[in-house]
Formats: C-alpha cells, structure tokens, sequence
C-alpha cells in the first residue's frame, strides 16, 4: 500500500529548509584546505539524515542531557585538532566545532529560537567559506546560499504570520515566494557590486589561510632551492598560468620570449641548488625605475605574475629595467631580480626590453665558483667534453658542445622518473635521448670540465596568445632548461642545446583550447578586479566617476568659467599635485559610457520587473488606500465584503461599481481564476467610476 504523503508542515518546512542551507554552507572549505573531504562527507552524512527524517515527519528529536554528553565528547577532538592536526591555528578547528555544533543542534530543534541559532551558524561558515576562497566559481556558491537563506528568511516569515493569524494547518508552500526571492536575490547581487567598490580596503587580510583555493599561489617549478633532473619534465602537462604580458609597444626584433626565473650553480647527488647571497642594491632612476643595465630600453612589456610565495621576479633574459612598486630592489649575483619581501597576490610591474640579451656584469664575480673540480665531473664525460670542443676561443669551443647536443641526441618524456645512479651518463653513452634538465645539465658540466664557467638557468620559453582579452599568457607547460656560459671573449652568454622538437610550444587552439582561453580571461578579471582590488582601483574609479561628471556637466551647461590662476612661473609656492596624476595608470582608464550603460541596463531592468501587471487585486488594493484616506477606521482586517457595505453606507453612488469590482476580485483572488484582457480592463473602467463617484459626492 503506498504511503500518502504528510503535507508540509510549518515545524517540517523549517527543518528541511534548515537542513538545505546546512548542507550547502560548507561545500567550498575543502577546496580551499579548511576541512577535509571526509570530515565533510561525515558532516554531510549526519545532515543528511536529518532532512531525511525532516522530510518523513518523524518527531523524538536529541534531548538536552544528550546534547551536552556529545559536546564534552568532542572536547578532546577540539584539543587534537587545535595542537597536532593544525598545531595552534585557530581558523581550521573553530570551523571544524560549527560544523559540529551545527550538525548536533539540527537533531535538538525544540523551541522556535533554536532554528535561529542554526541559521547563524550556517552563516558563520558561510563566512568563512567566503573569506577563504578566491576562486571565480564561489560566485555560484555565493549565489545559491543567497537563494536558499532569502527563501528561508521568507518561508519563516509566512509561517510567523500565518500562525498570528490563526492558520497554523494552511501550509506556507501555497503562499507565493518567486515575487520575493527573485527580486530579493538580484538586488542584493546589484547592491553588492557598489558597495564592494566603495568599502575601505585593508592592506593584509585578518585571516589567511594557505589552500589550492585560498591562497592562489601557483607551483612554479623553476624557482625551488634544489632542483631535481625531472622537475621541470613533470610540468609540461601542466596548464596553470605563471603569468600574463601586454607589450605595450613591438618588441625588439631578436626577442624570443625566454624568462629567467631562477639560476643553479651546484650539482651535487644528482641534483642542482643555488648558492645563497651575493645581493647588490639598485637605485630607483629619475624615471622611476629600477636599471639593470646601462642601456635604454627600446619596448616595455606589462607583467602580471601569479603568486608564487618567493621574492625573485620572473623577468625577460632582455630586460635592462624594471619598474615596480617597492622601495628597493636587489640583484643577485647570478642575475636574478628580487624583491626585499614576498609580495601579496599577483604582483603587476612593467619591464624595459633592450634589442639583446644583456646580463649584467656584476654577475661575472661568481665566475671562480663555476670552474669545476673536477669531482663532480666523470672522466667519460671530460672525454666527450674534450673530443667535442676542441680548440678555439671559449666561445667557438662552447657553441660545438652546444650544436653537439642537439644533433646527436633527441628529446623525449619517455625516461622520465627512471632510477638511476648516473643519470647524465647514461643520458650521453647510453639512451641518447631525455629531456631539457638533462640537455642543460650535461653542457654545464661539459663546459666546466674543460674551464668555461658556466651553470643552470630555470624559468620560460613562449607565450600562448589570448585573443579575448590581446595578452599573452606564460604556463607551466612553458617551463624549460638552459645554460649561460661565461666567456673572454663576450661575458656572459645564453646556450640552449635541447633539440627544437624539445622547445615548449603553443597548444594548438580548437573548441578545447578557446573556451580555456575564455576561463583564463574570466580568472585574470576576477583576481585583477575582485581578489586584487585596492586603494588605488577605487582612487581610479572615483576619478573617473569625476571627470565623466565635469565632462557631462560641460556638454550640458558649457564650458565651466575658472577664475583667473597665476600660472606656476608667477609664483614662488609649488601647486599642489593633481590627484588624478597621483593615481597609478596601472590600470585601464574608467570608461566613461560605463555609467550611461548602467542607466541603459537599470531602466531595461525596470521594464522588465518593475512594472507590474494590472490585476483585480492590484485595484482592489488601490481602492482600500482611497477609502483609508477618507475613513481611517477601515483598517487592514476589514473583509472585502464589509467594505462595500460601508462604502454603500458613505457614498451611494459608487456603491454598484466598487461591487462589481469586488465581484471581480474575489473571483481572481479566491477562486483562482486568471481574469482575460477584456475583463482586466472592465476592471479598470470600473475603478474609474468608482473614484470619480468618490470625487463627486466629496465635493458637494
């Protein structure tokens, strides 16, 4: 026999709306490393059952005493998760003892003001679900958690009322909420956005919390400490974006894109590290920017670069300046570029692009620690080394080694994560085929075992083109290997041998590659305008918001008439700055046709949604309004039926018109019936009469 179902109850509506935003409000924290998946799923799980028993109407609900039993329960989990899981981070465990409470108060909803204690704590992990993700896509979370807390807010509010009123057994599903929640959800979204461009900004957080999706920092493989022979092999399927570029004019005709990120000078246990110090301090010029070299640059180029929780700037191997916002910048004394404190979210600054690359002197001082030992180096690989460069200059000898590598041997992913006790030995004598570290690191050492200092520079090669957006964009899978060799002859100079079939290149772009092109555009608007939004962007905004005003208020009024300004020659005090100098040009300028389109759209909108169709109960409503403004006793309790016989009682003669108007509304009201066009305008004529009878009798 098949089981009828319960209607919905007010106590049942609650819960099971309760039950939804609980189970939604968690959903982004273990994206972003505040929970784990089976802490989650185990929450999950209790809430489950809960609206599963909500939704059979079964009652015999926690006590009280077992309530508290459970919370002394969980007092040592709280101590473990505060001093060994999280080691003394507050965030993580106080999310984690919402959850638990919130799942233990759901099975104990015994008075009204309970529910709203869970509410709020639904709330609280909304918060922090918010607070630590900075993913595009917590925007439908944000907007699904709205949804279902305004239908909430407006679920208990018809249940409030509608037991005030005496209809406790009339279930709130019949009352209609899209004419509420609809428009409730898209003003408050409308509303946000203003409010998100004025509020003050802060400099740091109050709460950080390092996750995938809370921290947005990028692995960028090139800039560890040590450096393994597959680290950079293992990157190349890797699709996360390292940095975006603008080139504000044409580049230099022998730039090829080649970034240098980090550079490696001992290989020892078949793997490369970085010698530490050797830091020289730049000088900001007159222009404004930090000179790496004596040489103007002839382009810039405008960087983005995603968080990668170092200092050093992941830079052109052709860039002779650099132009940050920082008081200071350090090179080192391999030539990389670093900056006195990791910077918070992407760091934007622009680079100066000479016509080749130039490495700067200083760097040569480290040339002594580059010669090798002769340990390091195996005999097989002196030979090889010796055989293949013969004799000339540094430079001559260097580049036969070079074109030696990229002749005889071929690139390929195929070895990788091989053990191996002599990798570059069995790389060069015995497989004959590998991938770029070990290209890179075979001419190092064959370079140093004959007396050219040289070592192993990480970073990028290429860009992938973004039509949507007209930038460039840097991935992980452009990571890549090579050598800079020092010689008499010319300095320092930069050798690739890894075979062209090894070069990173540019995916080919089909449906897949264009709608990744598509999120790339969308990911590097949300951080550059949500995640990174600061001072500066509203300072932009608010003067742009100014000149549109004097621009609008010149086309409409004229030219404004400024008195007379001694000129800065004239006189002996220096003018103020003008704040619209002061503002960074970082940025794109606010565009003045913004406002007008959002007075285009916000009217569009209104047509749409504000204007509301004209219906029985609509003129029933505005006749109440009349007759209150004539007779304040007719009070919102008074019954249709009542205020006709008072208005008979008043006014005679829009007694036969306001009842066949009121006929006309209870049918549309109570019956449910859906008044046609012809009748809808009855109703307004009817209202007409109505109104012009009131006038008439008033005016005697």
């Amino acid at each position: 026999m098949k089981r009828e179902q319960q209607p919905i109850g007010f106590a049942r509506e609650k819960r099971l709306l309760l039950g939804a935003v609980a189970f939604v409000s968690p959903l982004p924290l273990p994206f972003n490393e505040v929970t784990g998946w089976g802490q989650l799923a185990v929450y999950w799980l209790v809430v489950g059952l809960f609206i599963l028993r909500a939704w059979r109407g079964e009652e015999g609900w926690l006590p009280y005493w077992a309530m508290n039993v459970l919370a002394i329960l969980y007092l040592p989990f709280l101590a473990m998760d505060l001093s060994v899981l999280w080691r003394g981070r507050v965030i993580q465990p106080l999310v984690h003892l919402v959850m638990f409470a919130l799942a233990v108060k759901l099975w104990g909803l015994h008075r009204e003001k309970e529910k709203w204690h869970a509410v709020l704590a639904t709330f609280f992990l909304f918060v922090a679900a918010m607070g630590t993700s900075v993913h595009p896509a917590v925007l439908a979370y944000f907007v699904v958690y709205l949804a279902l807390t305004l239908l909430l807010l407006a679920r208990f509010t018809a249940a409030h009322l509608l037991e005030r009123h005496g209809r406790a057994g009339v279930s709130t599903a019949v009352v209609p909420m899209r004419g509420f929640v609809v428009p409730g959800l898209f003003w408050s979204l409308a509303l946000a956005v203003p409010l998100f461009v004025i509020l003050p900004r802060f400099q740091n957080p109050y709460i950080s919390v390092v996750g995938p999706g809370g921290a947005g920092i990028t692995t960028i493989e090139g800039l560890r400490d040590r450096l393994d022979l597959d680290t950079i092999g293992r990157t190349r399927n890797d699709r996360a974006v390292v940095m975006r570029l603008d080139y504000k004019s044409a580049p230099p005709p022998a730039h090829e894109a080649r970034f240098k990120a980090a550079v490696y000078d001992r290989f020892e246990d078949n793997s490369w590290r970085r010698s530490r110090g050797g830091f020289h301090s730049l000088r900001r010029s007159p222009g404004g920017a930090f000179d790496l070299a004596p040489v103007p640059p002839r382009s810039w180029m405008e960087i983005w670069l995603q968080p990668q929780g170092r200092a050093d700037l992941v830079l052109p191997v052709d860039a002779v300046s650099v132009e940050v916002a920082t008081t200071r910048v350090a090179v080192k004394a391999t030539g990389v570029v670093a900056l006195p404190v990791i910077p918070p979210g992407t760091l934007n600054f622009r680079a100066g692009l000479s016509e080749r690359p130039l490495l700067p002197e200083r760097s040569a001082t480290a040339a002594t620690a580059l010669e090798s030992g002769g340990e390091e180096v195996s005999t097989r690989i002196r030979d090889l080394a010796a055989r293949v460069m013969g004799e000339g200059s540094d430079t001559e000898r260097a580049a036969r080694a070079m074109t030696h590598l990229r002749q005889e041997y071929s690139y390929t992913l195929d070895l990788m994560g091989s053990p191996s006790a002599d990798p570059l030995d069995d790389f060069l004598f015995r497989d004959r085929a590998g991938h770029c570290e070990l290209f890179a690191s075979s001419l190092v050492l064959m370079l140093r075992s004959q007396g050219i200092p040289a070592r192993l520079v990480t970073g990028y090669l290429g860009t992938e083109f973004n039509p949507l957006e007209g930038y460039h964009i840097v991935r992980n899978s452009n990571a890549h290997a090579w050598v800079e060799a020092l010689s008499g002859e010319g300095g320092w100079q930069i050798l690739d041998p890894t075979p062209a079939a090894g070069l990173p290149q540019a995916a080919d772009v089909g449906l897949l590659g264009l709608m990744q092109q598509a999120w790339d555009y969308l990911e590097f608007r949300w951080d550059r305008y949500v995640i990174s939004y600061g001072f500066y962007d509203q300072a932009r905004a608010f003067f742009g918001l100014r000149s549109l005003w004097i621009n609008l208020r010149r086309m409409l009024f004229g030219r404004e008439s400024r008195p007379d300004v001694p000129r800065p020659a004239e006189t002996d005090v220096a003018s103020e700055p003008d704040p619209e100098a002061v503002a960074p040009a970082d940025g794109p300028a606010f565009p003045a046709w913004l406002p007008l389109l959002a007075v285009l759209v916000a009217a569009g909108i209104w047509w749409r949604f504000g204007r509301r169709e004209f219906t029985a109960t609509r003129a029933y409503r505005r006749l109440r309004r009349r007759l209150q403004a004539v007779d304040p006793t007719i009070g919102p309790a008074v019954a249709p039926l009542t205020l006709a016989r008072r208005l008979g009682d008043r006014f005679p003669a829009a007694a036969p018109p306001a009842g066949s108007l009121l006929r006309l509304y209870l049918r549309e009201s109570f019956g449910g019936e859906r008044l046609d066009g012809s009748e809808l305008q009855r109703v307004r004529a009817l209202l007409g009469q109505v109104f012009s009878a009131l006038r008439r009798q008033k005016s005697r």
